[in-house]
Parts: C-alpha cells; structure tokens; sequence
C-alpha cells in the first residue's frame, strides 16, 4: 500500500511520507507522556549532552533513516526495502561494541553471517525462467 500512495497514486515525495510517520507517531505518543508526566515528580531533563544525543537519535537515526526508507520502497519494493530491519540486530552489536565497550563473541559473528545469508537470499536476483515449447 505505501508503494502505491509513493509511486502510484500522485507520487509522495518520501520526505513527506516520513514527516507524517513521525508526526502521527508523535501525537500517538502524546497521551501516554501527558498521563506519565502528571504522575511523576518533576524530572530532570539532563544536559545539554543528553539533548544532543536525542537530537542526535531523532534527526539522523529516525528521520533520516525514513526517508531512505520510503525512497527505498519507491525504488526496489517493499519486500527488498525491509531487508534493512534485519540489519538492525548486527548494528546495535557493532555500536554497543565500539561506543559502550562490549565485548562481541564467536554468537555475534555466527549470528551475523546468518542476517548476511538471509539479506542475501532476499534480496539475490530471481532466477530466469526459459519456458519450454512442446
């Protein structure tokens, strides 16, 4: 259905596509952090630090990340496009490795040459079909 309201039905632009997932998803929220907000003493809301990484985590690692997503559906498909959520497992790895110091083990590679085998097999060429005449 999101390829056919991008490509299909007037052509969406994909910035405009991921502005309204985060808006909707936003104001979706919303209730929930009113009734949690009221409930609580008042909090803390950190360092110019902590609003830099959710700035950080808001702009580049959602926003960003939408657009290329909905491009990406425009361009090759749904089913190719969410290839990318299978990455998501071996990138939080590789971040808590280099940021965070944690350790990787003999699991993290076994288990991420099996994401790479099945992104592969998703999104490998489909084999060409001669027909045969009788």
């Amino acid at each position: 259905m999101t390829k056919r309201w991008i490509t299909e039905r007037g052509g969406l632009d994909s910035k405009l596509v991921a502005l309204g997932s985060q808006l909707g998803a936003a104001v979706a929220l919303l209730p929930f952090y009113t009734l949690d907000a009221s409930n609580r003493a008042v909090t803390n809301w950190g360092s110019g630090g902590v609003w830099a990484a959710m700035a950080g985590l808001g702009l580049l690692c959602t926003a960003f990340a939408y657009i290329l997503y909905f491009r990406l559906i425009a361009d090759v498909g749904p089913v190719k496009s969410l290839t990318v959520t299978f990455l998501i497992p071996p990138f939080g790895v590789l971040w808590g490795a280099l940021f965070l110091g944690e350790q990787l083990s003999i699991a993290h590679a076994v288990g991420g040459a099996l994401i790479g085998l099945a992104v592969w097999c998703v999104v490998k060429p489909a084999p060409v079909v001669v027909p045969v005449r009788t």
